[in-house]
């Protein structure tokens, strides 16, 4: 050591100088020099041990303060300067062994310097003019710390808020808020800790994303005009009950072949709100038939009383359709439309259940068939303005399908702005929606896309909570999508959806962790078959009259969850997944799915009452935040 050299010169120049200054050439001078030598080795070796013991300990407390700094990412430089300080101090207390001067820190990129100067004075080295020794010591610490993407995926399906008991999604805001404090810092330099929240049911609501994640819709075409009189109405005074039906309505004027509809008719009421074709004509009388030109067989219909307000009006096309004037609408007849927002002709409004027949179709124009169909209430002023004509397929606004009941009908349904699964060779992966879009949610009214959207990758914890207590309960169990968007949101396939600061790094990116956390309180029991509910779906998934006749093309929604989360953890993507079965009880399907999608044993939790829920959401809270803080 140089405190060695140094103090060995220092000494043999002593006794030198001693040596040749001396007269008296007696022993005893000899071996008092001897002794001075003695003296003075012994004092070094006491003062250098001193030396080096303060350095030793200088070196620890330092050595702590770094390591306390360096897992500190939400600190200014002022601010890491003083925490060292505090913990230097606190290994290397006042009353130690020497003198310090303050904690000296810099910081450059993720790289801490931090220094420190202390002296000790010495106890025998006095003599040969050595009070004290200088000690320095400094180290570097590069920050250990690691960026963080994490999706929360949370059920927010009726079975949370039972009969109108809403404790268990009560619960779950708590907790999931809390997690949103535990894990999103701060400080996002130099390291980025953000979530993403995803609500869902029976599908996930992708809000203003849609059209870019599911296709956009085809658009409706304009109505420009639609009639189905333009005759003065007439008052019917009679009717027999007989075989055919005759009617009495003074001075008609229609001819055979003519086409009325009867309405407000008094006593037989099996003769109002129909439309009947005009036959065997008099000035003041005829008989009523069918489409085919048969006669109506009245003779079981109730008796006929007069009445002043019963009413008969010509129509102006056959079975008194609506003829609709639309130019270059492109339907063809065997087409279904459904026909919104026509002011004064209300009839035609139709939407869910009501899709109407094309027939007779020019270039521009059609007949609405069933827009007055039997028993409905007839159109009492004309069309003044408005109205939209949508197609009925699959991609258009409203689709009319089969259902999958025993006795077969179809339903109209309106698009939402959830999304249901895609199928084909991206089923199972995160392949961005530009490559193929996911599957479009045609949702029953009784089973409805939720009002929750997505939150996509966000470092603001007011919004995120705000989303979470916003949640309302309702709807069926798609688990299988929240488990798919729980990756997309971190995926950096999808990213070029989202603004800016809420783009998911890539794949492989240093000092990044990707975790997906999802939670369900049960069974994944609805899926999809062409954007409508499958009727292979299980209990829970809603009406089968709601269901569409086919069956999924990927499986059921548990077998689904497991190709994704498969896919999800596997390289390169390496998500880290996290499963919580709240309240699941012996539900051994929802058990299965919980331990198989977990990236671990110990990454599952079972919380079966709201305080566990708080207390797992926690575990899982730190555990990230070590990730954090490790490398």
């Amino acid at each position: 050591m140089r405190v060695f050299r140094d103090l060995g010169g220092r000494a043999r120049a002593s006794v030198r100088r001693r040596f040749l200054e001396t007269t008296d050439g007696n022993v005893a001078m000899i071996f008092g020099l001897v002794g001075v030598i003695m003296i003075m080795a012994a004092g070094a070796g006491i003062d250098v041990a001193r030396a080096v013991s303060m350095k030793t300990r200088l070196s620890s407390a330092l050595d702590a303060a770094a390591l306390a700094v360096g897992t500190q990412l939400d600190l200014d430089e002022d601010e890491l300067e003083e925490m060292a300080q505090k913990y230097f101090d606190a290994n290397y207390p006042a009353d130690a062994l020497g003198d310090t001067d303050a904690v000296q820190l810099v910081q450059s990129g993720e790289k801490i310097s931090l220094s420190v100067h202390g002296s000790v004075d010495t106890l025998l080295l006095r003599i040969v003019n050595i009070d004290y020794f200088n000690l320095n010591v400094a180290n570097e610490v590069t920050r250990s710390a690691n960026n963080m993407e994490v999706s929360l995926v949370l059920d927010i399906t009726g079975s949370m808020c039972p009969s109108g008991d809403c404790t268990k999604i009560n619960n779950l805001k708590v907790a999931a808020s809390d997690m949103v404090d535990m894990i999103v810092q701060d400080v996002q330099t130099p390291y980025y800790t953000k979530m993403a929240i995803v609500p869902y049911s029976g599908g996930v609501n992708v809000g203003t994303y849609a059209a870019s994640v599911r296709g956009p819709i085809t658009a409706p075409k304009t109505v420009t005009d639609a009639v189905w009189t333009t005759a003065t109405q007439k008052n019917l005074s009679g009717a027999t009950r007989a075989n055919p039906v005759v009617v009495t309505v003074t001075s008609h004027g229609y001819n055979n072949g003519d086409w009325v509809w009867i309405s407000d008719v008094q006593g037989m009421g099996q003769i109002s709100d129909r439309a009947f074709k005009v036959k065997n004509k008099t000035t003041d009388t005829f008989q009523l038939a069918d489409i085919n030109n048969n006669g109506i067989d009245g003779s079981g219909y109730n008796s006929y009383s007069s009445s002043s307000g019963d009413k008969v009006r010509k129509c102006t096309e056959v079975n008194c359709n609506i003829r609709v004037t639309s130019a270059g609408h492109g339907f063809s007849n065997g087409d279904y439309v459904v026909i919104r927002d026509v002011v004064g002709m209300a009839q035609l409004n139709g939407g869910t259940n009501k899709a109407w027949l094309v027939s007779d179709a020019t270039a521009d124009s059609f007949l609405a068939d069933g827009a007055m169909a039997p028993g409905t209430e007839p159109v009492e002023t004309p069309r003044t303005s408005g109205g939209s004509i949508y197609c009925t397929l699959q991609g258009c606004q409203w689709h009319r399908f089969t259902n999958g009941s025993a006795t077969p009908g179809t339903r109209v349904f309106q698009v939402s702005t959830c999304v249901s699964e895609r199928a084909g060779a991206n089923a199972f992966t995160d392949a961005a929606p530009s490559t193929t879009f996911l599957g479009r949610n045609y949702p029953a009214s009784n089973n409805p896309c939720i009002a929750n959207t997505i939150t996509p990758l966000s470092a603001d914890k007011a919004t995120l909570k705000a989303e979470i207590n916003s949640f309302t309960a309702a709807g069926s169990t798609a688990g299988h999508l929240g488990a798919a968007w729980g990756w997309y949101m971190i995926s950096p396939n999808f990213s070029y959806l989202w603004p800016a600061a809420s783009q998911p790094a890539a794949y492989g990116t240093d000092h990044l962790f990707k975790i997906v956390i999802l939670m369900t309180d049960g069974a994944f029991n609805t899926f999809y078959c062409n954007d409508v509910i499958s009727q292979q779906s299980t209990s829970g998934s809603g009406n089968l009259s709601d269901h569409k006749n086919c069956d999924s093309p990927n499986d059921n929604a548990f077998e689904q969850a497991k190709d994704l989360c498969d896919a999800m953890k596997a390289s390169p993507n390496n998500v880290i997944v996290y499963t919580v079965g709240f309240d699941i009880g012996s539900d051994t399907a929802a058990q299965e799915i919980v331990a198989y999608c977990a990236t671990s044993s110990d990454h599952d939790y079972y919380p079966a009452t709201g305080a566990a829920l708080k207390d797992d959401f926690q575990k899982i809270a730190q555990e990230i935040s070590q990730l954090r803080l490790s490398q």
